[in-house]
C-alpha cells in the first residue's frame, strides 16, 4: 500500500518534525509521500503529482489553513478525479499526538481493504 501524505505548512505546528512523526507512524503500514520530506526531484511538481497518482490512499492532514493552501486543494481534486480515497485526519496544535494515535488507527483499520 502507498499513502500520499497532503498537508500545509501554513499552519506552524505543521512542521517538518510533526511530518516526520506522522511518517514513522504511516511507514509502519506503507510506503509513504510525504513531499517536504522525500521530494528530492528536480521537476518537483511532476513528481508530487507521479506519487499522487500511484497512491492508494490520500492521508489529509487537515488543519484550520488547509482550504487555504492552492496545492492542498489541487491534490484533492487530482485524487477525486482518478478515485483515490481521502482519510481525513483533522489536526489542532494542542492534541498533535492524539493525531498520530487517529492516523495509527485509522491505518490498521485499512488493511483489511488495502493489502500492503
Amino acid at each position: 500500500m502507498k499513502v500520499f501524505v497532503s498537508y500545509t505548512t501554513r499552519d506552524s505546528f505543521i512542521s517538518k518534525g510533526y511530518l516526520e512523526s506522522v511518517d514513522k507512524v504511516v511507514s509502519e503500514y506503507a510506503n509513504t509521500f510525504i513531499d517536504l520530506l522525500h521530494n528530492t526531484a528536480d521537476k518537483k511538481q511532476e513528481f508530487v503529482e507521479q506519487e499522487l497518482l500511484s497512491s492508494d490512499i490520500i492521508l489529509l492532514i487537515s488543519s484550520k489553513s488547509t482550504s487555504l493552501s492552492p496545492w492542498v486543494i489541487w491534490e484533492l481534486k487530482q485524487a477525486r478525479n482518478v478515485g483515490i480515497p481521502i482519510v481525513d485526519i483533522p489536526v489542532i496544535e494542542d492534541e498533535l499526538l492524539n493525531s498520530l494515535l487517529e492516523i495509527n488507527r485509522v491505518l490498521s483499520s485499512k488493511l483489511i481493504s488495502y493489502p500492503k
